[in-house]
């Protein structure tokens, strides 16, 4: 089976005054489905990581409130689904 390297939700950390979502590599099986999140709030933000976690076939690839940290974050690890809601 051959997989493909993808950024798991990573850990909120402070940058420069503003958070930023840290991510670690994971290797992700061909047939499930990585998603990015883009919410401008973080508690719903996390709410559909969750949700996301829990059901399979889906796996969170990264996490953007803005979309200029969306548009850093789809392309350093292209997602196979966007969810977006600014």
């Amino acid at each position: 089976m051959h997989y493909r390297e993808r950024c798991r939700w990573g850990n909120v950390g402070v940058v420069g005054g503003t958070h930023r979502r840290k991510c670690r590599a994971v290797s992700v099986a061909p047939d499930v489905v990585s998603v990015v999140l883009v919410d401008d709030h973080e508690v719903v933000r996390r709410g559909v990581a969750e949700l996301i976690d829990a059901g399979g076939g889906l796996v969170g690839v990264g996490q953007a409130g803005s979309v200029a940290e969306a548009r850093r974050v789809i392309e350093a690890n292209p997602p196979d689904v966007a969810v977006i809601d600014i």
